[in-house]
């Protein structure tokens, strides 16, 4: 939802004879959608069936659709080219996953219109998946532009609201929990915890006590405790300003990474574990600038407690925007062009 705010704004901004509506899957996607985007958006996308595309797009007169990230509906993408309606796909990745079943999606892959990968390693993934070289461009990703204007949070206020925290664990993923609380109850660190998903709150809460941790509650107002667990929706990006040490979760399991880039902003130490498949790039622009990789979550608290040089990483972070400008002078082209030959 973030990745794609900066672009709905342009859109609303510079083309007034568009209307966009917004759609999202999720339950966080929906609740973070209906906040962003107010009346343009519209709840859930009608489930990915041919007839069900079919009545969304007449019923809403569509005239372009965007998929964002990993969305590659192949009954979107071939209701589209029925009605040579352009389809787009912004901060593009392909998953290993897409790429194990090339041989089904291959002929769908090819009726994209503009594929808008996030680098150039998503961008040769799309073009072995099947989508045609000429219309892949490596555009960077919006998420950028998104997160860099979140409201900048006073750091002091924040510590002190949270009781001075020693780290922020942000998006701690369920196969990281018991590792993650085990490592952490042989340190005095003070901790700000905040489970990928909400559900995994009540289960952590009784992994901590169990291990004799006093612990807190976001969602129930509690005050702070030596484990507060972040169990809310859409704080984590400002509660990383609460302190200067934040461990990145998703990294340590087998999710391949979650965004370091919301941390960087606050400048903090950025420590993250060996699995970063999904933030490469990242990784790779942050590394001396302040941020950190731990083979494991010992090795993580342990850098938590080291004396490090001061971090440059918001710096860092901000060089990363651009894609959005990008992204949209290329719609832009594409739907003056009309829907390009397949």
């Amino acid at each position: 939802m973030r990745s794609i705010a900066p672009l709905f704004a342009q859109i609303k901004e510079t083309e007034a004879s568009w209307d966009p509506i917004v759609t999202a899957w999720t339950d966080g996607g929906r609740r973070l959608g209906r906040t962003l985007f107010g009346a343009a958006f519209f709840d859930r996308p009608p489930m990915p069936f041919r007839f069900a595309v079919r009545h969304f797009i007449k019923k809403h007169d569509v005239r372009l659709v965007i998929l964002e990230y990993l969305e590659l509906y192949p009954a979107w993408i071939q209701v589209c080219h029925e009605y040579s309606i352009p389809l787009v796909v912004l901060n593009g990745r392909v998953s290993q996953k897409s790429l194990r079943i090339k041989r089904l999606l291959r002929r769908y892959a090819q009726k994209i219109s503009l594929f808008c990968a996030r680098s150039t390693a998503d961008a040769a993934a799309a073009v072995r998946l099947g989508v045609r070289e000429s219309i892949v461009y490596v555009t960077g990703n919006g998420k950028y532009d998104g997160l860099a204007d979140l409201p900048q949070t006073k750091k002091n206020s924040l510590a002190e609201h949270y009781g001075h925290p020693d780290v922020v664990i942000g998006s701690l993923h369920p196969d990281e929990e018991l590792a993650a609380t085990v490592a952490l109850s042989r340190t005095q660190l003070k901790a700000i915890v905040a489970p990928r998903y909400v559900s995994q709150a009540g289960r952590l809460e009784s992994r901590f006590r169990r291990l004799g941790f006093a612990v807190s509650r976001e969602s129930q107002n509690e005050p702070p405790a030596r484990i507060h667990i972040l169990d809310t929706y859409g704080q984590l990006a400002s509660v990383y300003g609460s302190s200067g040490r934040t461990i990145i979760g998703g990294t340590f399991g087998r999710r391949g990474g979650q965004n370091l880039f919301e941390a960087a902003l606050h400048n903090n130490i950025v420590i993250h574990g060996p699995s970063t498949l999904n933030v490469q790039e990242e990784v790779e622009r942050f590394r001396s600038e302040g941020a950190y990789l731990a083979e494991d979550w010992n090795a993580a608290f342990s850098l938590v407690l080291a004396d490090l040089p001061e971090s440059n990483l918001r710096q860092a972070a901000l060089s990363l925007r651009g894609a959005t400008a990008r992204n949209l002078k290329l719609v832009r082209d594409l739907t003056r062009q009309g829907l390009q030959s397949v």
